[in-house]
């Protein structure tokens, strides 16, 4: 059985830095935009009170809408970051890990995005293939357990299930596959046969990006405080806030791919086994999705 190395992932991002500091630029580009929307909407409170005794009254509320706003617009905009970061990146990822050879510099952008192109030509066509694939790994049965525990541990099975989803994408991406349906079934397959192992290589992944977000919170913190000292202002909460958004920049640039590219290594050589025909058919008889899988796969 594969395991999961986090050591071999890093070099495997390694030979995509080119697409990691473009993926870096557009992440600061991100914690920019909150900035920048804070502090319009701060201003903007201030001007519609600027005739009161207290100009800066509405200042904290112009402040929220401001971000607020901006984090729904983000919202609105994630099917365009699937489509055009981090499944490019994904792609990559599966090639290297596969053995396959990627472009250097620059060309690793636009071979990424052919790539994704080739099978998924708009964002609402990947974010379809998205959220069926995740819904199908979510009803994978989780092994039976009895009592409440039980419960929890298989509420727990699935949902670390579902979160495998960019694995199977990736590796039809890095695979250079025609059908991403077909290849969305045997990932499918290949996380009712491998379940323990796959769900549990996911966690170590999850607990990888938990202890560098501890690491690197409190660094964004002081950087924040540092930066913000020879303001006329207190931040306050504010200041917690924008460290938060430096440290999901840190963790979508780095600590999300090495994950990806550890579970891949693990997740490629189990997924190119033939598949079983009663879990096919176990599957197809208990998930709506999977069904909705088999039927665009022909």
């Amino acid at each position: 059985m594969p395991g999961f190395h986090l050591l071999a992932a890093t070099r495997t991002l390694e030979k995509t830095m080119p697409f990691v500091l473009y993926r870096l630029l557009l992440c600061l580009a991100v914690t920019l935009g909150y900035v920048l929307a804070t502090l319009l909407g701060a201003g903007f409170a201030i001007a519609l009170a600027s005739l009161s005794r207290n100009p800066t009254v509405l200042a904290p509320l112009g402040a929220v809408l401001g971000f607020g706003g901006f984090g729904f617009l983000m919202y609105r905009l994630r099917p365009l970051w699937l489509h055009g970061v981090e499944a490019r990146h994904l792609a990559l990822l599966a090639a290297q890990a596969g053995g396959r050879p990627i472009p250097d510099g620059k060309a690793q952008l636009d071979h990424g995005g052919q790539r994704v192109a080739q099978s998924f030509p708009s964002p609402a066509s990947l974010c379809h293939f998205d959220r069926l694939l995740r819904q199908a790994l979510a009803e994978v049965p989780a092994p039976p357990a009895a009592g409440a525990l039980g419960t929890l541990q298989g509420w727990l099975t699935r949902r670390l299930s579902s979160l495998n989803h960019r694995t199977v994408l990736a590796r039809h991406l890095g695979s250079e596959a025609g059908n991403p349906w077909r290849d969305a079934v045997q990932g499918v397959l290949a996380q009712a046969r491998h379940g323990p192992y796959l769900v549990r290589y996911r966690l170590y992944g999850i607990l990888f990006e938990g202890v560098g977000i501890a690491a690197v919170f409190p660094l964004m913190l002081a950087a924040v405080r540092m930066l913000t000292t020879p303001l006329p202002i207190q931040l306050g909460l504010w200041a917690y806030l924008f460290a938060t958004l430096l440290t999901w920049v840190f963790k979508a640039a780095f600590l999300e791919p090495i994950a990806e590219a550890a579970l891949l290594a693990s997740f490629l050589p189990l997924a190119a086994e033939p598949g079983d025909a009663t879990a096919r058919a176990e599957l197809e008889r208990r998930s709506s999705a999977f069904g909705k899988l088999l039927e665009n796969a022909g």
